[in-house]
């Protein structure tokens, strides 16, 4: 086999590596893509803790994370203080009702949320 001839086989069976690993690319779970959405557009910063929980994809760790979360920010109900508006607001009330809980009152008509900060 000369040169060439090996040179392109290497680059054909390169290619042919690539492109298959190219149609097998990983998904999200949806679980743990609605607890990242949460962690990082509800608040001003991203919620670190969350990160090995999201990176696991394991979708009942990443519920049980998002109703631990509720339970949390579900005290700040009646003494709304400015962190308690990120965790139990608009934005992150969306979020709790996907996972079938059902928050109420909100911090005010336009509790902070990182998406808009309440303004």
């Amino acid at each position: 086999m000369t040169c060439r001839g090996l040179l392109a086989a290497l680059l054909g069976a390169l290619l042919v590596v690539v492109l298959a690993g190219g149609c097998e690319a990983s998904t999200s779970d949806p679980a743990c893509q609605r607890l990242q959405d949460f962690s990082c557009h509800c608040f001003p910063l991203c919620q670190l803790d969350y990160s090995n929980i999201i990176d696991s994809q394991d979708a009942q760790t990443c519920n049980k994370a998002l109703t631990s979360a509720y339970d949390k920010w579900n005290r700040c109900q009646g003494s709304c203080t400015v962190n308690c508006e990120y965790g139990w607001g608009t934005c992150a009330f969306s979020h709790y009702r996907e996972v079938g809980k059902r928050p109420t009152q909100a911090c005010g008509a336009a509790a902070k949320d990182a998406g808009n900060d309440g303004s």
